[in-house]
This record gives structure tokens, C-alpha cells and sequence, in this order.
């Protein structure tokens, strides 16, 4: 329905018909006093005054066609019972709570510290929280840290009970400073020879191809270990910690042939496998330099620079 906006009495017309009438009873007063029809105009006028009063006061035409003033359609709208209330701000106590979308799972965890096994009582300086060979067993509780088939306890060149300072590949006559930066027990080739000591321990070949089957100088990580970190295969019985097999020593003398440059005291290793080419200094081992993932093996030799151990190696045939 349209809307009228309420301006009430219009004063213009009513004022202007005021005078108008003023105007004609005076003048009709006047008469009045010597004519009879002066005296009729004068008592007819508070009769028209009246009729344009009333004319004024009445409702506008278009009130007839619906319209309604603003003020009074407002006023006067009926409250329907069945009008929809507008939504309330607060939620019904029976709805349902809102919850935050569950974050997804990071897809890259942060890696635990391997547990240090119960019962593991080894006193030493090897890290009792690092896993070097990821067989389950921390170094200081492993036999054999980097998995190369010879016990950590043959790996201690010097004799002292010590791990971490065992690094003495090279030759003092040809090298200001030994060593490689990488401790025997860690290191998969203790003399830098290019030939893996895993190769070079004196287990079977046959069995070599069995447990490390990619040929890359380090025992499967599916090879039984049992407690103590050294493959079952290779112990007498699991977890005795003994070796079942003779460590090699081609020329018998106070080296084994994994620390030995020349195992059968005749020609230097690295030249019997084909590597002779990449001895610089011409002492029978390749030269420390660069070793990116800290394995032992030099990279003039590692065929996998980014993971531990070099698959396909090269092995001995002495």
C-alpha cells in the first residue's frame, strides 16, 4: 500500500478564504444597515465560513484509492500473531556447538631418539642416543655400530677402551695428520684401501651375498641383531658377542686386512681391485678428502654419496 507523508491542515487556502469572507462581511455588515439583502448575506456568512472550513479539513482525494499518511500506517499496521520472529542473536541451547576443522597429521613427524635397550650396561664414549647403523640399538649398547660385520671392540685400533679416537688411516710419511674424520667403528672402509671392511672381515663370500645383498659394504637391516646390535649369523650363538669366524689376516702380521694396505705384503690393495689410478700421494690409499655422507668411504669410490655404504664396491679376490 503507498505511503502518504502527513502535512495536516493546509493554512494557505483556509487564510486566503478567511480574508475573503472578512473582507465580504464587512462589506455585507455595511449594507445590512439599509437593504434586506445585506442582512441575509450577513447571517449567510458564518454559513460559508463554515463550508470552507469543512472543505479544507477533508481528507485528500487519493486517501479514497488506498493511500494512507505514513505516520498512521505505521501506527495502525496490525501485529500478525503468525509473522516469523526475526532471528534471535543468541543460539538456541540445543544447537550444536561449532568445533575447529582437526589440523591434518604432519606428514614429516620429528624422529624420536632410538631408546637406550633395559639391561644395556656398556660404559663407553660412544653416543647413547645416535643409531649410526638404524638397527635399533644405540652405538653405545651396539657390538657393531656401522654394521660392517666386525665387533666395535676389534675396531678399537688403539687398544684403550676408547671408540671416538680410532681414526688412523694414511701413512705418517706421506701425511702430516692421519685419519679420514670418521672413527673406525663408524667407518665402513677403516684404511681407505676403496675396499669395504665388511669385504675385507674374513666372513664367507657366500655368506657376504646372502646378508648384504646389494653389495654396498653393510649389512641388510633384515639380518637378525638380536640385543646387542652384531648380526646373529655371525656370533657363535645370539647375543654372545663372539664372532664365529676367523678375521682375516692374509700375511699374518699385526694387522688384519681390513686396516692393512698391503694384505698380502706384496701389492697395495687399492692396485689389486683396479683403484690404482686414484692414488695420489702413491702410498697405497686414497687420499682424505671429500666424504658427504660421512660413511668412510671416500667419494672418489662411493657410488651413493647421499646414504651410508657404496652398492656394488669392489671386493678382494685374495
Amino acid at each position: 500500500m503507498d505511503c502518504l507523508a502527513n502535512t495536516g491542515f493546509d493554512s494557505w487556502p483556509v487564510l486566503i478564504a478567511a480574508l475573503v469572507v472578512v473582507g465580504l462581511g464587512i462589506y455585507l455588515a455595511l449594507r445590512a444597515r439599509h437593504t434586506r439583502s445585506g442582512r441575509a448575506a450577513l447571517i449567510a456568512l458564518p454559513l460559508l465560513l463554515a463550508l470552507g472550513l469543512a472543505t479544507q479539513s477533508a481528507p485528500p482525494a487519493t486517501a479514497a484509492s488506498g493511500a494512507v499518511p505514513c505516520a498512521s500506517a505505521s501506527a495502525s499496521a496490525p501485529t500478525s500473531a503468525s509473522a516469523t520472529p526475526s532471528p534471535s542473536l543468541t543460539p538456541s541451547a540445543s544447537a550444536t556447538p561449532s568445533t575447529s576443522p582437526t589440523p591434518p597429521n604432519d606428514p614429516t613427524p620429528t624422529p624420536t631418539p632410538t631408546p637406550t635397550p633395559a639391561g644395556c650396561q656398556q660404559v663407553n664414549d660412544k653416543s647413547d642416543t645416535l643409531d649410526s647403523d638404524g638397527d635399533g640399538i644405540v652405538d653405545r649398547c651396539d657390538a657393531d655400530s656401522d654394521n660392517d660385520g666386525i665387533p666395535d671392540v676389534i675396531e678399537d685400533l688403539n687398544n684403550d677402551g676408547r671408540f671416538t679416537n680410532d681414526d688412523l688411516e694414511g701413512d705418517n710419511l706421506v701425511i702430516g695428520r692421519l685419519g679420514d674424520g670418521v672413527s673406525a667403528y663408524l667407518d665402513l672402509d677403516s684404511d681407505n684401501d676403496s675396499i669395504p671392511d665388511l669385504f675385507e672381515s674374513g666372513i664367507d663370500p657366500a655368506l657376504i651375498a646372502q646378508i648384504d645383498r646389494n653389495g654396498d659394504g653393510i649389512i641388510d637391516a633384515d639380518v637378525p641383531v638380536g640385543a646387542n646390535g652384531l648380526a646373529d649369523v655371525l656370533e657363535t650363538f645370539p647375543d654372545s658377542g663372539v664372532i664365529n669366524y676367523t678375521l682375516k689376516n692374509t700375511d699374518g702380521d699385526d694387522k688384519p686386512d681390513f686396516i692393512d694396505l698391503q694384505s698380502n705384503r706384496l701389492d697395495y690393495d687399492m692396485y689389486l681391485v683396479g683403484n690404482a689410478n686414484l692414488d695420489i700421494l702413491g702410498a697405497g690409499f686414497l687420499s682424505p678428502g671429500v666424504d658427504i655422507d660421512h660413511d668412510g668411504i671416500m667419494d672418489q669410490v662411493d657410488t651413493d654419496t647421499a646414504h651410508r655404504g657404496s652398492p656394488g664396491a669392489v671386493h678382494p679376490t685374495w
